[in-house]
């Protein structure tokens, strides 16, 4: 058994000041939103979204939009508001990925936010199949270490037996599906404490990437730093992994 880093809870500082960040970071997008559209970009990548926890697929709506005009053809998981772990949830998100797989013939990016991302590391888990690479934003991929906040006590209220072999699926979570990976976190996140969206690479089966951004949790899925990741990322041939070197991050541009 080796070591496991505690992962405390974000600073009250962080949580209470997410959704404004996240609003000015839509404002910041939306001001450069012509810049991101001409750099060049290339390759149409097929991508399923995954919303975060209690957000619908309208909440992905502004980053379906930006997908599609650079060249993706982008689906929502079909599984409606994400309201936890919960079967049928998983049921439709998973038929969903099927068929669209199915009708197009080709294997899809899953794009998840925050617990989105736990769902698509499940579904690559039962179904690497299906699934080209997984790209996550301010997912709690390893909560091995974590401690309860008042987000973790909304969550139990929507899912009261998530305690159930809680050990046991902490660590199934964290273990790497065998598809390539990109785990984007900020340091600056109020919901989630960035060192659970880090792979332990020595739980890890295959290539992946941590990617540090500037901004807040609400809005990695507005945030233009992340846009012009994304541009990067699915800029690749298919089955091709791209890779970001993270010292360079923050002069993208």
């Amino acid at each position: 058994m080796y070591y496991i880093e505690p992962k405390p809870n974000p600073s009250k500082l962080l949580l209470c000041s997410d959704l404004l960040r996240a609003t000015i970071e839509l404002g910041i997008s939306k001001v450069m939103m012509s810049s991101l559209l001409d750099i060049e970009h290339s390759g149409s990548k097929l991508i399923m979204l995954l919303p975060g926890f209690t957000g619908s697929e309208k909440s992905l709506e502004y980053l379906r939009d930006f997908l599609e005009n650079i060249g993706h053809t982008v689906v929502m998981w079909g599984a409606g508001r994400n309201y936890g772990d919960k079967p049928e949830t998983y049921r439709m998100c998973y038929n969903k990925l099927v068929r669209t797989y199915k009708k197009h013939n080709k294997k899809l990016v899953l794009i998840g936010h925050s617990l989105g991302g736990l769902y698509a590391r499940k579904l690559a888990h039962e179904s690497p199949e299906y699934i080209e690479q997984i790209i996550s934003l301010g997912s709690p991929i390893d909560m091995r270490g974590r401690v309860d906040n008042i987000i973790s006590a909304v969550y139990e209220i929507f899912n009261p037996d998530f305690r159930d072999d809680e050990d046991k699926k902490y660590m199934e979570l964290a273990i790497q599906p065998k598809v390539p990976c990109t785990h984007i976190y900020t340091k600056q996140d109020g919901i989630v404490h960035w060192k659970m969206c880090r792979q332990d690479k020595n739980l890890s089966n295959t290539v992946f990437q941590d990617i540090e951004v500037y901004g807040s949790h609400i809005g990695l899925i507005c945030n233009p730093l992340v846009f012009r990741i994304l541009i990067e990322l699915l800029g690749g041939k298919s089955g091709e992994f791209v890779t970001i070197d993270n010292s360079k991050v923050f002069n993208i541009f």
